[in-house]
């Protein structure tokens, strides 16, 4: 179960991490931007009648499986290592573009547990509708996830190896401001993780 302290849910420091290089340390999720609710709840925060493949900005999150610690460590000084699994999950968010031509990236980390990330859907050309139908958030973000698992269980020769929780998180970026404010958020995630209260 886990725990919120502040602005931080803390997770039992039992949490298993799997993924070789990582120690064993307390896995923390900072609350979710668009409800308020811990990233380790499953629950659905899409609206149900949102066209989430209409242009602009959204602000995602992606967390592993169970919060475990996989992709990596944060450091005292606020550091983010990766790993061998963070790097795949980074280089499969950085290849969203050469995938998907109509999304732009911009600000991202990868964390213990999680990925943030924000995309645009506004580089979309009539070209590129031709060819193929625009891509939902939801598309996205699965082929992301299954091209980390598909990379992982080649590494690992693990055929059954379960990377992401199911699910993802998102918010939809209002104006300037919001996008700012999420901007800082990501920035300092590494730096909140290792100020986060430690359990005994």
């Amino acid at each position: 179960m886990v725990r919120c302290q502040g602005d931080a849910c803390v997770a039992p420091t039992n949490v298993p991490c799997r993924a070789r290089g990582v120690v064993p340390a307390p896995c923390v999720a900072v609350q979710g931007h668009q409800s308020g609710r811990a990233f380790g709840d499953r629950r659905s925060s899409r609206l149900p009648k949102y066209d989430y493949a209409s242009r602009g900005p959204y602000f995602v999150t992606i967390c592993a499986r169970n919060m475990e610690c996989v992709f990596g460590v944060v450091g005292s000084d606020g550091q983010m290592t990766l790993n061998e699994w963070g790097h795949v999950a980074e280089s499969c968010w950085l290849a969203i573009p050469e995938h998907f031509p109509g999304i732009a990236l911009d600000m991202r980390i990868t964390m213990p547990n999680h990925l943030h990330g924000i995309l645009a859907v506004d580089a979309w050309t009539q070209k590129s509708q031709s060819r193929i139908r625009r891509p939902s958030l939801g598309m996205i973000v699965g082929s992301i996830k299954a091209a980390v698992t598909r990379r992982i269980r080649e590494m690992t020769q693990q055929p059954d190896e379960t990377v992401w929780q199911r699910n993802f998180y998102e918010h939809i970026i209002r104006d300037e401001d919001d996008l700012q404010r999420i901007r800082r958020y990501i920035e300092t995630n590494p730096t909140r993780w290792a100020q986060r209260p430690r359990r005994s």
